[in-house]
């Protein structure tokens, strides 16, 4: 059976129902496009892009071959303090865990895997990743909703070493912890 076609976005309902002009809303579009979360067709209609359990694991391995090349850059650029801050709150949500909210899963995601990397002086690198943002919310949102909360925590010690071993100054052994980190993340 062919599968079912993507469903499509349109420039005119979504201008017509917030009052804006289409101009506004194409440029939220694109915006999308550059997040990966719709694509243009062959017939340059925007279409929502699945994320299926193959873009899924496509998009991993694009984060588990950049990211840590973008940590080990960021790395010597990092606010000590910053990385000791994102350390403590990894701690402290370790400490309530699982009574720790989406939002707080969403912000030390964020610490690790956007805040810190946007430290890298490459920003070709940063740029390649991002179009994978797009996951980086997914766990946490599914955790807690439709799957219970596991009995360990999900990440937390991952990033915890990843980001000691940053304040430690061992740079290739973070990247190495990262990479290890976006394995094993995949798979969940």
């Amino acid at each position: 059976l062919p599968l079912p076609a993507p469903p499509r976005a349109n420039e005119a309902n979504p201008a017509r129902h917030f009052n804006v002009g289409r101009t506004v809303v194409r440029e939220v579009l694109l915006r999308l496009e550059s997040l990966g979360i719709i694509e243009k067709d062959e017939r340059l209609r925007w279409v929502i892009t699945p994320l299926d359990a193959q873009r899924i694991r496509d998009l991993y391995e694009l984060r588990s071959l950049v990211e840590p090349a973008a940590l080990r850059a960021a790395a010597s650029h990092a606010n000590p303090a910053e990385v000791r801050a994102m350390i403590d709150a990894l701690h402290k949500a370790q400490r309530i865990y699982p009574k720790v909210s989406r939002t707080a899963m969403d912000a030390l995601e964020h610490d690790l895997h956007v805040r810190l990397l946007s430290q890298c002086p490459n920003k070709n690198l940063l740029g390649s990743l991002q179009r994978t943002r797009c996951i980086l919310p997914l766990s946490k949102h599914v955790l807690g909703v439709s799957t219970p909360m596991p009995a360990d925590d999900p990440f937390m010690s991952e990033h915890l070493a990843v980001l000691e071993a940053v304040a430690g100054g061992a740079p290739r052994r973070a990247a190495d912890l990262l990479r290890e980190h976006l394995e094993v993340s995949c798979v969940k």
